[in-house]
């Protein structure tokens, strides 16, 4: 953790290879039990960007457990659930760092600029988390855990907390079946008011919005305005978590969103800070034996959700 305090005040492209490396070292110790979990590869659409991966508890365990999908960012431009060595221990470190703790973790990849259009990749989300509901018998085959599929747990990191925001704010992508399954919503550092963070906007990305105008309507913070009361009124906990030296143009996003779904929804808005983490380490440091807390934390509250 001393090489993201060493970071802090640079910016994000240069925070993001010293981090990665830092991390990677430290997965490597731990590679054999990462890797023990056993996992399953679908594909869940019609092209290479619709697969997901599943992890599973250890054999040794019985019964059933919550479901957790994980959503990795990369600004909609880069991302993907396997990576090449060096880098391939992470997101695997995620599934199996969760796994461990009593859950059945999914992470899917979903299409990227330049090729898609709002809200293509929330689709995707979408469409994985319908594919897993729709599928049970083939997920829980040959495993001692199952897939509980009545509580499913969202979580995203950056862009991937902005497609999860939008996936349960927006009102026509998650069907009743699908909604009532949603037990609680992480959201980890994203970007919910871009239109007020002009650096958060590269042109691409302002693209796949489309005007400003729509800008304004598609950001979560916009589809908050016009939610409808039924959404409301049903929407899943809320935990909303920030590192502690995160990237400053995310931060008043991040507030922004607490305080007005804390104003809009009764089921419950949760803060957390992820002590001594930037922007890029969250999801590194998960199975590394350094910054675990954060995920420990999110552990507990997931728990609490459960029934």
């Amino acid at each position: 953790m001393e090489v993201v305090k060493g970071l802090v005040g640079l910016s994000l492209p240069e925070q993001i290879v010293p981090t990665n490396s830092a991390f990677e070292a430290l997965l490597k110790l731990y590679e054999a039990e990462i890797l023990s979990y056993k996992s399953k590869t679908f594909k869940y659409g019609a092209t290479d960007r619709h697969q997901l991966d599943i992890y599973f508890p250890s054999s040794t365990e019985t019964g059933s457990a919550p479901v957790l999908f994980f959503v990795y960012g990369g600004g909609y431009f880069t991302g993907s659930r396997v990576l090449e060595p060096p880098h391939d221990l992470k997101y695997k470190n995620i599934g199996a760092f969760f796994a461990k703790r009593g859950f059945v973790v999914v992470i899917a990849d979903y299409r990227l600029l330049p090729a898609i259009k709002y809200p293509d990749p929330v689709v995707d989300i979408r469409d994985a988390v319908a594919w897993v509901a729709a599928n049970a018998d083939l997920v829980n085959q040959d495993v001692e855990v199952k897939a509980d599929l009545s509580q499913i747990f969202l979580l995203g990191h950056s862009m991937g907390a902005t497609s999860v925001a939008t996936l349960v704010l927006e009102p026509v992508l998650l069907p009743y079946d699908l909604r009532r399954r949603i037990s609680g919503v992480v959201l980890s550092a994203g970007a919910y008011d871009l239109h007020s963070s002009p650096a958060l906007v590269p042109k691409p990305l302002h693209d796949y919005y489309g005007t400003d105008e729509e800008l304004l309507k598609r950001e979560p913070i916009g589809l908050l305005g016009d939610v409808p009361v039924d959404i409301l009124n049903n929407f899943p906990p809320v935990l909303a978590i920030i590192g502690e030296f995160d990237f400053p143009p995310i931060i008043p996003s991040h507030e922004k969103i607490i305080s007005v779904l804390k104003a809009k929804i009764t089921s419950g808005v949760d803060e957390l800070v992820m002590k001594g983490h930037s922007h890029v380490s969250p999801p590194n440091s998960l199975f590394s034996g350094e910054g675990e807390e954060w995920g420990l934390d999110v552990v507990a509250w997931l728990k609490a959700k459960s029934h």
